[in-house]
Parts: C-alpha cells; structure tokens; sequence
C-alpha cells in the first residue's frame, strides 16, 4: 500500500522553513509517514446531535440499563480511575504552555488539516485553539465537552480519515457541544509527541474533573481557600501563585458563581452575599463563603414537603419512612430492606432518625429512580422476531440532512450505543476507484461517502455494548455484481461467526432474540421470485420461482421539490449476497394475499406515504394489522423529508409495524418519541398482548378499541435544578410547557394548570413553580407518553422571544409514583449532567 503524504502550506507549520509536516514520537523514528492533504477551507465535522459514547477517560454514569441512569450525585464514576477528592483537585496545575503561547497540534477534518495553537482558560473553565495563520478563534467550556478518547480508543475516528496507524499514539478525538451551531461537533487532533498528548489530556481531563466536582458539592467540602483561590477565583493555575487571596469580593464571588453556570440573577446572589459578610471586613473568608453555599444550596421547595410528611416534626423515624415509601412513592420495600436505606441515609450518629438533609440524599440516589425498570423474566425474550417492536434507524450513516449531510461511521456509534437493532447500509459503487471496496452513503446526493470496511468493523466493535440481542443490518444494494462479491467477503471476513449464514434450526418460524444473542442478521431483498420458502433436508433455505423479481422499496410517489434526488437503483441481487438473508428477506409489497406475504421470513419495506394511505383505507388497515402479527415490517420517513425530520412513530407501533425507522441524526419529536419508547428495553420491546395475536373474525373491524383505556393522572411540576443558560443571554427567566402525547383524547380537572406554567424570572439555579396539571385521557397507556420542555423567555414578565433550553419524554406506564427527579437532555438530546425536573407523579388506569 502506498504511503500517503501530508502536504501543508508553509504558514501552516510551527517551523517557517518547513514545506512538509512529519509527527514524530518521543524516542521514535516515524520515517517519511505523511498524510495526503484536503481542501484548505477549515471546517469542523459535524456529528450526530445524540449519542453516548462507552468512552475511554470520560466521566460517565453509572447506570443498570440503557435507559434512564440514577440521578444521585454519588452515582457519578470515572472510568478508568477512583475519583480524586476534590480537595485534592484543588492543586490542579496547568503546564505553563496552555497559559501563554499554546500547544502546537495538527486538526484533522474531512476537508482540511491545518496546524492550531489550543490553549487554556482556567478561569473561565474554557478550551480556545486558533489556526496558527490566522486570529480567528474557537473555544468551548469544560461543560461543553461530552466524551474524550485517545489513542487505539479513538481508532473509528482515525481509520475513518485514513490516518495510519502509526499515528494512533498521538491521536485525540474530543466532542463538545457547539452553542453558536446548536450542534454536537468533534476536533481531531495530532499531537506533536506523545509527551505532548500526554499534557494535553491531563488538561482536559483534569479540568472536567475539577469542574464536574465542583458542580457536585458547590465547593462545601473544599478545605483550604488557598487552593480554592489558585485555582477557581483567581482564574490561575500554576502552583507559582505565592499570594493568594485571604478575602473574596462580591466581583469574585459573581465571577465564581458564573463559571459553576449558577444562573441565578446578580440582586439575589448580592443579597445572599452581604448577608454572610461581617460588617468589619470588604470581603469574606472561606468560613463565610461555605455560609453563602449554604445559603445558596437552600432548597424553598423542599422545606414545606418535608415539614408535611413530617407533621412540623424535625424529624423522620423509619416508620415514617416505610409509610412515605410505601403509600407516597409506591416502593414494595421489606422491613430489611428499608431498615437497611434508612440507616445507610441517615446523619445521626445512632442511625435512629433523619434530618431534612437526609430525605433530601435519598431523593437524589439510585433508591429513588424515577423509571419503572422493564419486567422482563427468563421468558421475555423467547418470542418470534415478528413479536417484538426493533429499535431502527433510517439512513443511519448520515450526520447531517438527508441531501447534503455528511455520511460518518459516526452515525453508526451512537446508535449502537443507544441501543439500535436495525441499521441502515446504503452500498455503493467506489467510482474514484472501481477496484476499492464499495462505499456507503446516500448515493447521487451531496453527501460524501465512506468506505464499507470501515462501517463494518465500526458496527462489530459497538453492536453489543448496550445490548446483547441481534442486530439486523438491513443493506441497501446499489453496487454491481463485482462489488457485491466484495461486499459478501467483508460481511464474513469481518463479522466472522456472529454473521448468521445459515439457519439456527429447522424450523420455519422466526427464532427468538434469546437464540440470536450476539449474532448478525443481514436484511436483503431476494434474488430470485419468491413463491414458496422452506428448509431442505440440510436445513438450508429453498425456494421455488413463479413471479418477476421486485425491488425492495415501495416508495413510488414522487418528490415536488425542484432538487432532484437520486433514482432508484436497478441492480440485481446475486445469489450470494441474497443467500445472507436468512431470517429477514427484503420482499416489495404487492398485496398481503399472495404467497410471498405468506414466507416465515420475508420482510415488507414501506414508505410512510404507502404506511399512511393503508392506516386510512379500513380494509387494508385490518389486513396490515393480522400481518404483523405473524410476519416483519419496516417503515422508513419518506424521501421528501429534505431536512431529515421524523414522523411520529406511534402511528406504525400501534399496528404491530415491527421496525419503525426514524432519522436519528434529528432530535425532533419523533425520535425523543423513539428514544424513550424504548428506554431500558435492549432495543427490542414485546408487543401488547392484543398485537401479537390472531383475534377474532367478529372483532376484526374493531381492531382500534383493543389497548384503549382511561388514564387518571396527576403531575405535580415543582421545581428545576441548574438549568443552562441559553445562548448569547444575559438571563435565564425559565417557564414550562407540559403535554400529554399519543392519548386519543384528554380531560383536563377544573383546576389544573394547562399549557404553560408562569415565568420564573432570574432564576435557572431552582426556579420554583408548583403547578398541577391533571386529568383523565383515553390512550392505550402503551403509546402515551409526557413530554415537558423548558423554555427561557427574554421577558422576566411575560412570553416573548422564547428558546427551548431543555427536555424530558417519558413513556407513562414507566414512571413511578411519588416524589422524582427527571433527568433532563438539551436540545441535541444530550444529557445535561446536573439538570434535573423535580416532580410528584400519581397515575393509575381507570374503569
């Protein structure tokens, strides 16, 4: 294989009497390995606006499912090391080159490379690099940065470049949320050595550390105000410091409290400022400042659920507790085992009794969880494939809009990592070289593709991190015969036995997920006609031809758009590729009579157009309806949706459509619909009772009545937890707006609040609102979900100029009752650490 080689213009380079850049490790001889360079134009790459990486030296959460994870903040863990105290952390020194000149790195895009300078600033929590040419700046917060890897853990991201391998111990791939493009964006970058890379990550990760600590405990476990003041109020970092401050100013403490992101408005923090100060002294000491946390830290939400629960007691015994437990939040605790929580959470030093503070802790641990975890017993799994809901995407190697998004294995990390089970492989032709492997993207569009080994060996390595039930790769051939050759030797060479090449049994149904742990099923439109499948006396798959041969996509509608997408590919399916497709043969639809819809293993691909045309006629939706009882189906958005948006996937799932296809590189509706339907599921959800079997010729037309019942609810929006302040504001005046999504009607009570509850001006820290909403719908509890979204207004009085800061979706039947804190996910369906919905939930169904 040729060597490729890295041409950057001079400017571009730390040396001005340099033509060529060449990475050299410490101690190492590299030789003459280059990089081919790009387009000049400097550009950073787009990535997929929700994922969650299993990442190498990141703060993660320690979470039981793919699902929800505890919100307690001692739930919090490091991957590759027991957290550091934070009065250690204290000391965090910076080396000395991130504070002045900058670290010399080489970034890596799609489109260009360029030398940068990356340099710190400690008292702002911030990153800013710079090209070396040029003074235009980027930076971004320490909160801003949602995962880190180096090094081998970051080899998708350099193979995807086609950066040798010899340049993995200097490699770094940080993603951060970018606010100006409200979107989830990633720098790549070489460092010099491995020495400097070595420096580099110490930073970044000591600095999410510090900052991620400190958010936890506001600074009340901090010992020493020195280290305090080397490292957070002065905005220094070097241990060079000889005279730090004995006395915080009220600038310091604002500076400060801006930095934690406590976004609580400048007259309250003043307030809460002159009432610790001693009238003798122009600042405070460290004895004052931990009283200002105090202050800071009081809950007004709490303290009045507390001294009701409590009767005006100070005070909670275990009996207390067991009744609060029990009647108000609807555990099922044994005596043991609440003997056992009430002892771990309590202060006292005979473990006899809790303080407010107590009840408080418990709130926020793992014991208090606001999801319903999944029953699922030895049994769960051991259904047909047709009998499950499969969590799928549509186009998934896409990170941008459907015409002119970029296509990245990136796409296919974070979906496995939300636990996707179906993917999306478009193949394609290499028509720069018709002798490489087949690449996958979006075909005659605008976006670039990306090579087949690489989507292949991205998939193998994140398939089975959040779930260990099979992934169905659901392949799009576009390619020629010689390329699907070359595609069926990737599959096995890659894959290797977790492919499924063969049937599993005899039989001639559908296996279960439990049988297919681990293992790989391809989706592929057949070959040949189908008129009758079976399995011969081998056990392999035959079949007997009477019809024409189809083409899997039933998407014949045309688009009015004046943007001309691309044609329907034509090519054949080879026998050997179409023989892949054991269990999931892709099959166009023609009519539910026919023998094909009546093969164990076929497949309908449908579009939403053709989807929503059968849900509207009741002939066809009936006999949609008894087909998916039996067989599989996927439905895909259709290919006029430009920007990548999502139908809303309720409408598919309540007619037992099996692979319901969203766009995930769009965090709209229906993919926070997706998301959360399948929250803690494994990617594959059993469907209703009433769904999955045959019902009765007399009920047949009546299909809609089964599921349906009336859900009494009510939700109890108290209070909000560090809210992020929107972009380019200079306050936060946050305001809610709940809906109830999927019920097929609602009655809300006299006296509940609907829509949106009033403005709380100044205060994202723990703005208070204490409103109800309640009443009954009539839904099949399955499909109804409660979305809450906080938005900010520019007004402190009334609703003007609003953006969306944050959200939560959640499926009703998976709440718990009781007193809750809600995780909440920013715009791009990120989680956001610290920020959560505190809420009291009561729902129950209803004759």
């Amino acid at each position: 294989m040729r060597k490729k080689i890295l041409k950057l213009r001079q400017n571009d380079v730390s040396d001005d009497s340099a033509n060529e850049f060449c990475v050299n490790d410490d101690n190492e001889n590299d030789g003459d390995n280059e990089i081919d360079d790009g387009n000049e134009n400097d550009t950073d790459d787009d990535i997929p606006t929700d994922r969650r990486h299993h990442l190498s030296r990141t703060l993660v959460q320690n979470k039981t499912d793919i699902g929800y994870p505890d919100v307690g903040v001692d739930d919090y863990i490091y991957e590759n090391d027991v957290k550091e105290s934070i009065e250690n952390m204290a000391s965090f020194e910076v080396p000395s080159v991130f504070l002045k000149q900058g670290m010399l790195l080489l970034k890596i895009s799609h489109k260009s490379k360029k030398r940068i300078l990356f340099k710190v600033d400690p008292s702002n929590f911030k990153f800013v690099y710079k090209q070396t040419s040029k003074s235009k700046t980027y930076e971004f917060l320490v909160d801003d940065i949602r995962s880190i890897m180096a090094r081998e853990n970051a080899n998708i991201y350099r193979e995807e470049f086609g950066i040798s391998k010899e340049f993995e111990r200097r490699w770094i791939t940080v993603v951060f949320f970018n606010h100006h493009k409200n979107k989830l964006k990633t720098l790549n970058l070489i460092a010099d050595t491995s020495r400097d890379l070595k420096k580099l990550l110490f930073v970044i990760e000591g600095f999410k550390k510090l900052k991620d600590n400190i958010s936890e405990t506001l600074l009340v476990n901090l010992g020493d105000l020195d280290e305090v003041e080397k490292t957070i109020v002065s905005g220094k970092a070097e241990s060079t410091i000889k005279q730090p401050k004995k006395q915080l100013s009220l600038s310091d403490v604002l500076k400060f409290s801006k930095r934690l992101n406590v976004n609580v408005n400048t007259d309250f923090l003043e307030g809460l400022y002159h009432s610790v100060r001693s009238d003798n002294k122009t600042g405070i000491d460290f004895k004052e400042f931990k009283n200002f946390v105090k202050l800071l830290k009081k809950r007004e939400d709490i303290s009045p659920i507390w001294k009701s629960l409590t009767k005006g007691k100070e005070f909670m015994y275990l009996e207390d507790f067991i009744s609060f437990v029990t009647e108000i939040q609807g555990e099922c605790y044994d005596l043991e085992k609440a003997s056992r929580i009430f002892r771990r959470f309590s202060s006292n030093e005979d473990s006899s009794a809790w303080q407010e503070e107590d009840w408080t802790a418990f709130l926020l641990s793992k014991y208090s969880n606001p999801l319903i975890e999944e029953h699922m017993d030895d049994s769960y799994f051991k259904h047909p494939l047709n009998e499950y809901y499969i969590l799928s995407s549509h186009n998934t190697y896409l990170i941008g809009r459907q015409v002119a998004g970029d296509s990245s294995v990136e796409g296919y990390m974070k979906a496995l990592h939300k636990g996707c089970r179906c993917l999306e492989i478009d193949i394609w032709n290499n028509q720069s070289d018709p002798e490489a492997e087949p690449i996958v993207n979006h075909g005659r569009t605008f976006t670039n593709g990306i090579s087949l080994p690489s989507v292949l060996k991205a998939i193998k390595k994140y398939a089975f991190v959040a779930s260990p039930f099979p992934v169905i790769l659901s392949l799009e051939i576009h390619c020629s015969n010689t390329a699907q050759l070359k595609v069926v030797k990737l599959l096995q060479e890659i894959l290797g036995d977790a492919l499924v090449q063969e049937p599993i049994n005899s039989e001639s149904t559908l296996p279960n997920p439990d049988k297919l742990k681990y293992r790989f099923l391809v989706k592929v439109k057949k070959s040949t006609p189908f008129s009758a499948i079976g399995v011969d006396e081998t056990g392999k798959l035959v079949s007997s031809s009477t019809t024409a041969s189809f083409s899997e996509s039933n998407d014949n509608f045309s688009s009015k758009s004046s943007l001309k997408l691309r044609r329907k590919s034509t090519n054949n399916i080879i026998d050997t590729l179409s023989d892949l497709g054991i269990y999931v043969q892709g099959t166009k639809f023609r009519n539910f009579s026919l023998p094909e819809s009546k093969t164990f293993n076929h497949c309908f691909s449908l579009s939403e157009k053709s989807a929503n045309s059968m849900i509207k006629d009741d002939g066809k939706r009936n006999a949609l309806d008894k087909h998916n009882r039996k067989f599989l189906m996927r439905v895909y958005p259709s290919k006029i949706r430009l920007k990548s948006s999502n139908f809303i996937p309720m409408n598919y799932w309540a007619h037992g459509v099996q692979m319901v296809a969203t766009n995930w590189q769009t965090y709209d509706l229906g993919q926070q619909l997706n998301e959360s339907f399948f929250a803690g599921s494994y990617g594959y959800v059993l469907k209703p009772h009433y769904l999955r079997h045959a019902l009765l010729k007399s009920t047949m037309r009546r299909t809609d009545i089964y599921g349906a019942q009336k859900i009494k609810f009510c939700i109890d929006i108290i209070s909000a937890q560090q809210l992020p302040k929107p972009t380019n504001s200079a306050a936060i005046n946050p305001f809610i707006i709940v809906e109830i999504i999927g019920a097929n009607s609602v009655t809300w009570d006299r006296s509940s609040t609907v829509g949106a509850t009033p403005i709380v001006a100044g205060n994202g820290h723990n703005p208070c609102w204490n409103s109800r909403y309640a009443g009954v719908a009539e839904s099949d509890h399955h499909f109804m979900f409660l979305r809450i979204t906080v938005h900010s207004s520019t007004s402190a009085t009334t609703v003007d100029d609003t953006k969306e800061i944050c959200t939560l979706l959640v499926k009703f039947s998976s709440m718990k009752q009781g007193y809750r804190y809600y995780p909440l996910n920013d715009p791009c369906g990120e989680r956001l650490l610290y920020s959560t919905i505190f809420m009291k939930v009561n729902w129950c169904t209803v004759k």
